[in-house]
């Protein structure tokens, strides 16, 4: 009993975390797409409700994993005050620590991306392509077998830097900075950063990893830094021009499920 109600008690804990992220992000990135918005099309009421079912889903499992880590590391911190009590925590030392994980952690996304772009598992990852009207909400729409298994790899590079010794402030800021930053990229803003584009990953770069073009395929795999596309050969962002669709291939899009649980028996049908 005392298990199950851990559980539940986990469960709720998720569910409030997801609540909490989907209510800033609807305040946040309504205005800025209003502001900064990149291709005026209307979402459809269908495409919404799909993301939000999605993001209900994910929030079971859990999750908006990164804003639970954030709650969780942010918690020790303060319980701790490792920042108050760590003479070694120095403004450059947090932002060295900072920037270490964030890139290690995009390096493996990218490792992840691509081998969930192979043909043997992209009926898993068509799931987050099949939102053809991207937006922020679009960043929950994943398959729970790919959600879980990036799930796992974020709370087992997380427990690594604890082991190591990274400062728990450190963590708790990361597991934000990834969360909202997943939802930001997806947003619908027509945001290049000029000469940063090939060291940052913005709205208008991932939008063309999304993006039903042919030259874009495969294209566009780093989560915050772009710079490993770069040096990989998969960068693509043509100067001045934005991705007239996004969505998935017109093949595959006209045999593609629309409803929650068509997509969620999709990987596993015969074709």
């Amino acid at each position: 009993m005392d298990q199950l109600l851990s559980i539940l008690h986990q469960c709720a804990a998720s569910i409030q975390a997801g609540l909490i992220a989907l209510a800033v992000g609807f305040i946040l990135f309504a205005v800025l797409e209003r502001m900064f918005v990149s291709t005026p099309v209307k979402k459809p009421w269908r495409a919404t409700l799909l993301d939000l079912q999605y993001a209900l889903l994910s929030m079971l499992y859990p999750p908006f994993i990164y804003f639970v880590i954030a709650a969780i590391f942010g918690f020790l911190a303060f319980q701790t005050k490792a920042a108050a009590n760590n003479p070694n925590l120095s403004p450059l030392w947090f932002a060295a620590q900072l920037f270490v994980l964030l890139f290690v952690r995009d390096c493996l996304i990218y490792l992840r991306h691509r081998i969930f772009h192979l043909r043997p598992v992209w009926a898993f990852h068509s799931i987050h392509h099949s939102s053809e009207e991207v937006n922020w909400l679009s960043a929950v729409r994943f398959h729970p077998a790919e959600n879980v298994i990036e799930s796992t790899g974020e709370i087992l590079l997380f427990l690594g830097c604890t082991m190591i010794g990274f400062d728990s402030l450190v963590l708790s800021v990361a597991g934000l900075t990834v969360g909202f930053y997943n939802l930001f990229i997806h947003s619908n803003l027509r945001l290049t950063f000029g000469p940063l584009r090939y060291i940052f990953v913005s709205p208008v770069f991932h939008r063309w990893h999304h993006s039903d073009a042919p030259a874009a395929q495969d294209k566009n795999f780093a989560a915050m830094f772009s710079c490993l596309d770069l040096v990989f050969g998969t960068f693509y962002m043509p100067k001045d021009l934005m991705p007239d669709t996004t969505g998935l291939s017109a093949t595959e899009k006209s045999i593609h499920p629309r409803t929650l649980a068509g997509q969620l028996l999709y990987p596993f049908r015969k074709r």
